[in-house]
């Protein structure tokens, strides 16, 4: 039986997470032991539980991702070390066979395997930009860090893996492996008045939100019988900060708090939009179409090597609002 030991870098439910948790049931149904190691220094947002019928052991150590200033990962190194002893204890009490780190920020893990001397898998869930939080000291550390001899890159779009390898050279390079299908339940489209477009994610600066609003508002001009619902804020500032954008459309804007329940969500939608300035091959989208939405998403991203532009989705560049109304007012 082969321990693999997976380590993520927050207790938060986001795209990576869902991946995760779908490898994770993989292993455990082809017989393999699952470990997963999680950060105890943040609050957890539903991981350990949506983890606890995945896996066979739950840790929660004290660890940082990699993120931010050289400095600060300077600091972050020192900090994790408590955990990184902790780790090598019970990877060799336990007899871990593999190591599986989640996102390009969890480093501790490929310590762990070079001090073990094991097989270590680096699954990357993000591009190197600075909507990522890439810095350019990063170039170097990273490149130290995959030239492990028993390291395997694990990208999730050629598109990804053609970013870092571009900036890195040939230790950068991977293996391909899409994100699985994510199975959402079976839920009918809910009825509703009017036209509903939909968006869910985080509200970072990433995902562009502000372009979807001041869309919205051109349409809802010309069409008040037109919906927003926007899905995945994680706190009351957030909701201001969005509200305030909406103006005069308010009334038709709905803003949900950040949950696991997608399916009944996109059942309350038209058409669905990612209008983000960096994303990879994002998971939402997946569900969408799956769930037969009329899709509008950012071009900034690998959408194209897995499904039919024009037939599947429809592409719009994020700092190109007119692309994005006419769009919307095409499959309205």
């Amino acid at each position: 039986m082969t321990h693999i030991l997976y380590i993520n870098h927050t207790r938060q439910l986001h795209g990576s997470e869902q991946v995760l948790l779908m490898q994770m049931a993989q292993a455990k149904k082809r017989g393999d032991h699952v470990t997963l190691v999680l950060p105890s220094c943040v609050k957890d947002e539903g991981l350990h539980a949506a983890a606890a019928s995945c896996c066979d052991v739950i840790l929660s150590l004290p660890y940082r991702p990699t993120v931010g200033s050289c400095l600060r990962e300077v600091w972050v190194h020192f900090y994790n070390l408590y955990a990184l002893v902790r780790l090598c204890i019970y990877g060799r009490f336990h007899r871990v066979n593999k190591v599986v780190s989640n996102t390009m920020t969890t480093t501790i893990g490929l310590r762990l395997a070079r001090l073990l001397s094991l097989p270590h898998e680096w699954h990357i869930h993000e591009m190197p930009d600075r909507y990522y939080g890439w810095r350019s000291w990063m170039r170097g550390y990273y490149r130290y860090r995959m030239a492990y001899n028993r390291n395997t890159n694990i990208y999730i779009s050629r598109y990804q893996r053609d970013a870092f390898a571009s900036l890195m050279g040939p230790v950068a390079d991977g293996q391909i492996c899409f994100n699985p299908l994510r199975k959402l339940p079976v839920v009918s489209p809910i009825p509703h008045e009017g036209r509903v477009i939909g968006f869910v994610g985080s509200f970072v600066r990433r995902k562009n939100i502000p372009l979807l609003v001041n869309v919205f508002m051109r349409l809802f001009r010309e069409n008040p019988s037109v919906r927003l619902l926007l899905v995945g804020a994680r706190s009351a500032d957030e909701i201001e900060q969005i509200r305030s954008l909406c103006g005069e459309c308010s009334s038709a804007v709905e803003i949900v708090r950040e949950t696991n329940d997608v399916a009944s969500l996109l059942a309350r939608m038209d058409i669905f939009v990612l209008p983000s300035w960096s994303e990879v091959m994002p998971v939402v989208v997946d569900e969408a179409i799956s769930v037969g939405l009329k899709v509008c998403c950012t071009d900034r991203c690998a959408v194209g090597e897995r499904y039919q532009p024009g037939v599947d989705y429809y592409p719009f560049s994020p700092d190109n609002s007119e692309q994005l109304y006419l769009l919307l007012k095409q499959n309205l």
